[in-house]
């Protein structure tokens, strides 16, 4: 179970992955890019259930 502090963490790298991704220079990076972003939003979004 996440603390509300690693969830905030959490939100946090998600909005530096959506600027790198903007300012990805190759294709591939983009893609390696939003993996890790799916991955991040999938833990924030397991916790906002657990939560309610």
């Amino acid at each position: 179970m996440q603390t509300p502090t690693e969830i905030r963490f959490d939100e946090l790298k998600l909005m530096i992955k959506r600027y790198q991704y903007r300012h990805a220079k190759s294709p591939r990076q983009r893609e390696l890019i939003e993996q890790q972003a799916k991955l991040i939003s999938k833990r924030v979004s397991s916790y906002a259930r657990h939560k309610s």
